[in-house]
């Protein structure tokens, strides 16, 4: 499982947006990534970054966008 897969699961589960910290509690609750860093929530933070809806200003973003940021430093899957 990637970082990306492991994050939409704890979001799609969870059903209401979630913050980094939050995702990345439960992506080690539930032993769904491995993490080889040491700063592994900015790992986290990074890969939903790139690949959300508005972040388009970034150098390494990504075209498809399967996150989307809301207020309050929360995410949520772009498709419900």
């Amino acid at each position: 499982m990637t970082i990306k897969e492991a994050a939409l699961e704890v979001m799609r589960e969870k059903g209401e947006p979630m913050t980094v910290r939050e995702i990345y509690d439960q992506i080690i609750l539930r032993k769904l990534y491995k993490f080889n860093s040491n700063n592994p929530k900015n790992i986290v933070r990074r890969t939903i970054r790139i690949q959300c809806e508005g972040m388009d200003h970034l150098p390494i973003s990504k075209s498809v966008k399967i996150f989307r940021r809301l207020e309050g430093g929360r995410y949520e899957p772009a498709s419900k």
